[in-house]
């Protein structure tokens, strides 16, 4: 999911800082890269044993016209346990679905979370 902001002269390295700290209040492990325009933030999270969930956001742009991209890390193991989830059941493989189920609800929540939050920073940090 993407949101873009346009007029709002918002110091885009602080928004990657505030957004960096949401992921490690949640118990992510972050990393931030810059960008020729912009910023990258990923994090990695093991809130559940043996659940490994990735994000990644993406600043780009320009402090007076940017988006604020989260990105989830799906991987093609991941799209075919969503195509052929129910196939699998029949043949023992449910746990599989249920761990790729699991990491969707997290995701799914943290990405409700996360954009009502950087819509308060970039309130907050708008000039």
């Amino acid at each position: 999911m993407s949101k873009r902001w346009v007029g709002r002269a918002v110091d885009l390295d602080s928004l990657s800082r505030y957004i960096e700290r949401f992921l490690e209040d949640r118990d992510f492990e972050t990393r931030k890269r810059g960008l020729g325009g912009g910023y990258i933030v990923e994090g990695v999270s093991r809130q559940q044993r043996d659940l490994l969930v990735k994000v990644v956001v993406r600043i780009l742009g320009n402090p007076n016209d940017f988006s604020v991209e989260l990105g989830r890390d799906e991987s093609a193991r991941t799209r075919l346990y969503n195509v052929f989830g129910p196939l699998m059941t029949l043949f023992g493989g449910g746990f599989i679905l249920a761990r790729n189920l699991k990491r969707q609800d997290i995701l799914d929540r943290l990405e409700t979370e996360f954009f009502v939050f950087v819509e308060e920073k970039v309130d907050y940090l708008a000039v």
